[in-house]
């Protein structure tokens, strides 16, 4: 954190310290009611402004959060649809026999003749 940033917020704390009771929400009824110069009115508009700049403080990090989440989200989604994928490109050759890390050429039907893994190929 940036030695002016220390400072506002140190400011901003001072500030607030100085209202001894529950400052009204930043524009609220309450709020407009208050005249000018009100401890819990300077309070409650201090603690707004302090909300805000502690956005933009935090924006740079808050972003690179949520883009990571979003990325691994998205990664998560891809990595389900490869893996449902793959199940099904599996599922879809079991009818031939083969199984997962298993050559063609040793299933039952290349054995006995029954498939030609070549049929079709250009001679």
């Amino acid at each position: 954190m940036s030695p002016d940033v220390e400072t506002r917020r140190r400011w901003a704390a001072r500030m607030l310290a100085r209202c001894t009771v529950p400052a009204p929400t930043y524009g609220s009824r309450e709020f407009n009611s208050l005249p000018d110069g009100d401890v819990r009115r300077v309070a409650a508009v201090v603690r707004a402004a302090e909300a805000w700049a502690r956005c933009g403080d935090e924006l740079v990090e808050s972003l690179h959060a949520e883009l990571e989440l979003a990325r691994e989200a998205h990664k998560r989604a891809e990595d389900a649809e490869y893996l449902a994928r793959a199940a099904e490109h599996r599922d879809s050759w079991r009818h031939l026999g083969v199984v997962r890390g298993q050559a063609f050429a040793d299933t039952e039907e290349f054995i006995s003749g029954r498939q030609n893994p070549d049929q079709g190929r250009p001679a």
